[in-house]
């Protein structure tokens, strides 16, 4: 993804890299080229294509696996694309002789060791596995072989079990076949991850399209496939929105019960004033850093929910052309769902936690305005205060060193005790100090006295 309209941003090329990574570990020698032929693509991002093939002139790179591989087999096609400001990438896997018969347990070779799966791809956004495959008896149970096909591909590997039957007491995550329809005259099935704490980028999202009427299904899929891959990349994007936005959701939460109770602090402050302004001073340094956090979760819930918003409208595009191409047999509904009602349950979902929680923000913001107000006013009477003592004491003891030093008697010895009734100069001078302090601090204790 982009950072501005003019650069990638780091580690835009980690698909590419993912790519390479996978020719190593297949033994395929074309596929660690990739990211060296896609150097020069990332200056694409500056032309503002929302549709760019980055393999030019050739489109895509054709591959047959290494003859001393463990997967000699194998060969395949790699499609990398520019989709708005994200990099897409078709990889297709198949048999290098065309009409090899593979038996549905064997299908795992497509897959050895789970090498297409989240956890060794790591996308960015999400994957769709797509099997399309031809069944060697048509008609028969579909949907049997669609599940037999899954289970053969996941085979040896450590992800959540197929479920075949929905029984109340199966326990979460297990994969199940969520919908099925059909298109270009040919059954299709969607599989995911049912249950659980599932992040997009953790689940793998699995199509089995079986080739039942070649002569009708395969022109039209090709012609579909640059539509199918948008399609599949705006529901990739959509789900990560939404999975970002209920993060953001829940930290947001925490912040915002946080706030709650230093609202309850605030409303419960000390009675005795220089304690008073101690909690002041700690809601003060405490309250905004936690409401900073919390504002900026909700601009990325609404951030999440622009993104949302165009994704919708441009799955609904990539999907009208895949229906322009459909035959009146065609059953798409699972896909018309996802937009239909799905995005607009995430929509509805985006404005229901800002509802919630913009008026709570408002509410902080007010708070923290008026701590700091209050301390201010708090820590100004402090100062006050002290200001007018200072002044007192300051006037108090100038009048008294005054009048000392005026007398002229302070140097006198003193006579021997109980020889006169008449007391030292210096005991009359400290004595008439004390008492000009006390008269001149009182004055200025009345004249500075707050007013009511």
């Amino acid at each position: 993804m982009t950072q501005d309209f003019q650069e990638a941003a780091k580690e835009a090329d980690v698909l590419w890299r993912k790519c390479a990574s996978l020719g190593q570990e297949l033994g395929i020698s074309q596929l660690k080229t990739l990211p060296e032929m896609l150097k020069t693509a990332d200056t694409s991002l500056a032309s503002q294509q929302p549709y760019a093939e980055l393999l030019q002139p050739q489109r895509v790179l054709s591959f047959q696996a290494d003859s001393g591989s463990n997967h000699p087999y194998l060969a395949g096609e790699v499609y990398p694309v520019q989709l708005h400001d994200t990099y897409a990438l078709d990889l297709t896997l198949h048999y290098a002789n065309a009409d090899t018969v593979v038996e549905v347990n064997d299908l795992s070779q497509l897959n050895p060791n789970g090498c297409l799966l989240p956890r060794q791809i790591h996308p960015s956004l999400g994957q769709t596995l797509v099997l399309f495959a031809e069944p060697t008896q048509i008609p028969c149970d579909y949907k049997a072989l669609a599940d037999e096909c899954v289970e053969a591909l996941l085979q040896g590997v450590d992800y959540p079990p197929l479920n075949l039957k929905f029984t109340a007491n199966e326990q979460p995550p297990y994969l199940s076949c969520v919908a099925e329809g059909e298109l270009f005259s040919s059954p299709i099935f969607e599989y995911e991850v049912i249950g659980g704490v599932q992040s997009p980028l953790a689940q793998c999202h699995i199509l089995v399209w079986l080739n039942v009427y070649p002569e009708k299904t395969f022109p039209l899929a090709q012609k579909a496939e640059p539509w199918l891959l948008r399609l599949l990349c705006y529901r990739s994007k959509i789900l990560y929105a939404v999975h970002g936005a209920q993060v953001c959701s829940d930290r947001a939460r925490t912040l915002y019960n946080q706030l709650e109770r230093k609202t309850h602090v605030f409303g419960n402050l000390s009675s005795k004033s220089a304690k008073q302004l101690e909690e002041l001073k700690v809601l003060v340094n405490d309250a905004p850093p936690i409401a900073f956090e919390f504002s900026r979760y909700l601009r990325d819930i609404k951030d999440h929910g622009t993104t949302i918003n165009a994704n919708a409208e441009n799955y609904a595009a990539s999907l009208a052309k895949i229906l322009a191409l459909s035959l009146t047999s065609d059953e798409l509904g699972f896909w018309q769902d996802f937009y239909d009602r799905k995005c607009k349950q995430f929509q509805e979902q985006i404005q229901v936690d800002l509802k919630y929680y913009e008026p709570g923000m408002n509410l902080f913001e007010q708070m923290i305005t008026t701590i700091r107000a209050r301390v201010e006013i708090e820590q100004a009477q402090r100062d006050r205060s002290l200001e007018r003592t200072v002044q007192i004491l300051a006037i108090g003891i100038g009048a008294g060193g005054l009048v000392a030093s005026s007398s002229g008697q302070i140097d006198k010895p003193f006579l021997p005790a109980f020889s006169t009734n008449t007391p030292h100069p210096v005991i009359l001078t400290l004595l008439l100090s004390l008492l000009a302090a006390f008269l001149f601090g009182g004055v200025t204790w009345c004249i500075t006295r707050p007013k009511k």
